[in-house]
């Protein structure tokens, strides 16, 4: 907040330097000033200072006029050079350059000794105003910039745990016992279809592929369903069971005389 208020503060000061300034803008530098045949040189900072002045850059016309001073000192050039500073913004510089023409004697008649003098205060009462505001500003703590929490660690992925397999194989190990009754039940079937058309032991011949049908249905009855059975007693065991390996092995071995289904895992 203390910052903030000296930053305004400083605003409402330079706000009222340039209005000053504004104000004060049309007294622009000297338009001629006494050069005498001799110097030439002089004249020529002379009249670039003013082409600079009238383009806006009037820093650079302060320093033309200063170079223009340096080989005339007169009283005027330091008035021009007093304007440049000032419409430039470097106060410092207009109010060494103000004291200086005032040190002068005898001051030029077209200036008035106490008008400057007025002038000259009201610069240095800028420039002290403008550095109190930078020393307190500079006095101000320069807060901490604030630290951006690192990001947090993605969740872990979901595992399946010892339930996926488990009521997986349980689930296959079901199916299976339910095609291997299905198939049992067709086979029964049939086998009651050819025993109702035989007399005895003697079947017409239209039977043998009922027949052999019927034989191939049992065989599979016989292998699906044991294995089915196996399978969902094992789905159950994993799936109830905490399992201390992820990875949990199944086979099925079927074979003429059967089938059968191996589970291997720890527990």
């Amino acid at each position: 907040m203390e910052r903030m208020r000296a930053a305004l503060l400083f605003s409402v000061v330079l706000l009222g330097a340039a209005s000053a300034a504004a104000q004060e803008r049309s007294e622009a530098p000297t338009e001629s000033v006494g050069l005498g045949p001799d110097e030439e040189e002089a004249r020529a900072h002379f009249n670039l200072a003013q082409l600079q002045y009238r383009r806006g850059r009037f820093l650079d016309a302060a320093t033309e006029f200063e170079a223009a001073y340096a080989l005339s000192p007169r009283a005027e050039l330091l008035y021009n050079i007093y304007i440049a500073y000032r419409d430039g913004g470097d106060l410092d510089s207009a109010a060494r350059s103000l004291r200086r023409l005032l040190e002068s004697d005898p001051l030029p008649r077209t200036l008035d000794r106490e008008h400057l003098g007025a002038r000259l205060e009201a610069l240095e009462d800028q420039i002290r105003e403008r550095r109190e505001l930078e020393e307190r500003a500079a006095a101000q703590p320069v807060p901490d910039e604030p630290v951006e929490p690192e990001p947090a660690p993605p969740p872990p992925a979901p595992s399946a745990g010892p339930w996926g397999p488990g009521f997986a194989i349980l689930a296959a190990g079901a199916g299976v016992a339910a095609i291997g009754a299905i198939l049992g039940g067709v086979a029964l079937s049939l086998y009651d279809d050819v025993t109702a058309r035989c007399e005895g032991t003697v079947c017409p011949a239209d039977t043998e592929g009922d027949r052999a049908t019927g034989q191939a249905l049992t065989i599979a009855t016989d292998v699906m369903l044991p294995v089915g059975l196996a399978a969902a007693v094992a789905g159950l065991v994993l799936a109830f069971v905490v399992v201390e390996e992820d990875e949990a092995r199944v086979a099925v071995r079927v074979g003429p005389d059967g089938g059968a289904l191996c589970v291997a895992g720890r527990f």
